[in-house]
């Protein structure tokens, strides 16, 4: 293309920090002296720097991720209520009673104002084995009012749906090894005590030593 080039490195090693008399180092630095016409790198384009440089139009966009010790595989023993969230549990639990406090009140006021213990029993037994996809029997339902298995019926196909939901997430999960993250944001650095490593002479590096606070 007609012309030469000449590839020159920076005697410090550095990218190109601003120094306390107001100059720069690095590959910055030699642009700022005239030293070299330009520079081809990763730069970060920061304000202080655009005072004595020009940049280009990006090239590249380059995302700064931090990297961390990576955790050991962990056996947590309530895994089995991962795959539901908590208010998810609450709600069921809370339609587990209210089914049962719908079959009680029915029954008084249709059928038996005293309504026997083992008729009470026999309505908390059928709804939690429904709730655990457990096979009732026919003879455990034959003599129940029609009201009473439109109701149990309901209750089944309820649970038929969320226990789908429950057997795919649990498969998900123990297909997958969990292995804790404890640093996810920089918000988690701040949080944590952490011993953190910087490159010398890099924006990052010099976002830390400006910083007077946080």
């Amino acid at each position: 293309m007609n012309f030469t080039f000449q590839i020159i490195s920076p005697a410090d090693g550095e990218w190109g920090i601003e120094l306390s008399n107001g100059s720069y180092n690095g590959m910055v630095g030699m642009l700022q002296r005239k030293e070299v016409d330009m520079s081809l790198s990763l730069f970060h384009v920061i304000q202080p720097r655009t005072q004595v440089v020009d940049f280009a139009f990006p090239l590249v966009i380059w995302y700064v991720r931090v990297i961390v010790h990576r955790g050991s595989p962990e056996v947590d023993p309530w895994g089995f209520l991962l795959p539901l969230t908590p208010l998810v549990w609450i709600t069921l639990l809370s339609l587990l009673l209210m089914v049962i406090s719908v079959f009680i009140v029915l029954h008084k006021c249709f059928v038996d104002k005293t309504l026997p213990r083992i008729k009470i029993g026999k309505i908390i037994y059928c709804s939690i084995r429904v709730l655990l996809q457990e096979d009732l029997g026919v003879r455990s339902v034959s003599e129940w009012w029609w009201w009473e298995r439109v109701l149990l019926g309901v209750w089944m196909m309820i649970m038929l749906v969320l226990s789908q939901s429950y057997t795919g997430n649990l498969m998900s999960l123990l297909a997958v090894r969990y292995i804790p993250m404890p640093i996810q944001t920089l918000q988690d650095i701040v949080d944590n005590p952490v011993t953190l490593i910087v490159p010398t002479g890099t924006t990052v590096a010099r976002t830390f030593l400006d910083a007077k606070s946080g």
